[in-house]
């Protein structure tokens, strides 16, 4: 019986770590990051991405909210965080449909570092906070 209870607390400790790294990736992108690198070049202002990511709480939001801005043009859509922090899944506005699915190369307080493989290649888009 001792060791059923033991198995028990073992297994919601792992899940809530697991929660935990991903609300932890959550917090850190919260906030404005400018895009400035693209496969290691530099983009230009003009064609720079801002994302805004708002703050979210995954005890309460499943999806969190991003909007992207590149000139005057602003588009709005849901994310979510997965794989422990490791993983960043772009949805549309309404978070029905998956439109990119990202790996976390890189992130602390003001670099961020993603990675899409499109089967043939990988690309690799960073981020600085502002």
């Amino acid at each position: 019986m001792k060791n059923r209870i033991i198995a028990y607390f073992v297994l919601i400790a792992f899940l809530a770590l697991g929660c935990n790294k991903d609300q932890q990736a959550i917090k850190r992108l919260e906030g404005r990051w400018k895009q400035n690198k693209l496969n290691g070049l530099v983009v230009s202002e003009e064609q720079s991405a801002t994302w805004t990511v708002s703050p979210c709480k995954l005890k309460n939001d499943e999806l969190c909210s991003v909007s992207s801005q590149i000139g005057n043009e602003t588009v709005n859509y849901k994310f979510l965080i997965q794989d422990d922090g490791k993983t960043f899944v772009l949805k549309n506005g309404s978070g029905t449909i998956t439109i990119q699915t990202y790996t976390i190369d890189y992130l602390d307080k003001s670099t961020l570092r993603l990675v899409h493989s499109t089967g043939i290649s990988n690309i690799t888009t960073e981020y600085k906070k502002i």
